[in-house]
């Protein structure tokens, strides 16, 4: 799923800064008695909109850094074997209420189960948790192709127009560049989207809990966060970088 949220805040920002510009006129004619049709005001018109694109290249800028620099939290995964963790997980996915509505297993380490919560609609809550041998852009990209397909199977319809919380679950072998680049990034949230990734490294056996920089949703990201804390057992316990 595409980043909508930034972009539609971007749009309004926007929309907001053409929408400010008659209102700096009226300022402009009665603080400094500017003619409104005189030749002040092209001035006027030339810093406003040089200020604006500035304005606008400074939020693009500190989106993206926000982006880049947010890391994920790391846990201990412990000595525990991963199907035995990965038990302990599905049992308190399933203690909470999720029904599994999807399994595959293909036969070349990779598995998919998606489980919903069936008293949830609006927003829809899915937990969705992958095996695979390393991660991929073209695995992320299947698996989302393939989890739009399930939940407009589950809701019966065309288009998906209810809101979904979702927490995904990629459990790897070992770790690859794009491991990464999609948890070492940051957990935007859309307004029909909440979402929260979750990376198990087997190899570095550690837990990696995406992070938050800060913005609209933050609540909803906090909400999944405490959620899967709770699943995975992992109350109480600080992240490696804080120990």
């Amino acid at each position: 799923m595409k980043k909508r949220t930034e972009k539609v805040l971007s749009l309004i920002i926007t929309i907001l800064y053409l929408l400010s510009f008659p209102v700096g006129v009226a300022i402009l004619g009665i603080v400094f008695k500017v003619d409104p049709k005189g030749a002040e005001l092209k001035w006027f018109a030339a810093i406003w909109a040089l200020i604006g694109v500035a304005l606008l290249a400074i939020l693009s800028y500190v989106m993206k850094k926000a982006r880049e620099s947010v890391k994920a939290d790391v846990f201990p995964l412990g000595d525990i074997t991963f199907d035995s963790w990965r038990q302990a997980l599905v049992s308190a996915i399933e203690n909470r209420g999720y029904k599994e509505f999807y399994s595959e297993l293909d036969g070349t380490n990779y598995s998919l189960s998606m489980y919903i919560y069936p008293q949830s609609r609006d927003p829809l809550a899915v937990i969705t948790v992958i095996k695979t041998d390393a991660l991929r852009e073209s695995i992320c990209e299947s698996e989302a192709d393939k989890e739009t397909d399930l939940v407009k199977e589950y809701l019966n319809c065309r288009t998906i127009r209810n809101s979904i919380n979702e927490i995904k679950i990629y459990c790897v072998d070992k770790i690859s560049p794009y491991f990464h680049t999609l948890l070492d990034s940051h957990m935007w949230q859309d307004y029909k989207l909440g979402r929260l990734v979750v990376g198990i490294s087997l190899d570095e056996r550690r837990i990696y809990v995406g992070n938050f920089a800060d913005g609209y949703g933050i609540w909803l990201y906090k909400k999944l966060r405490e959620q899967f804390i709770a699943m995975a057992g992992l109350e109480g316990k600080e992240p490696l970088s804080k120990q």
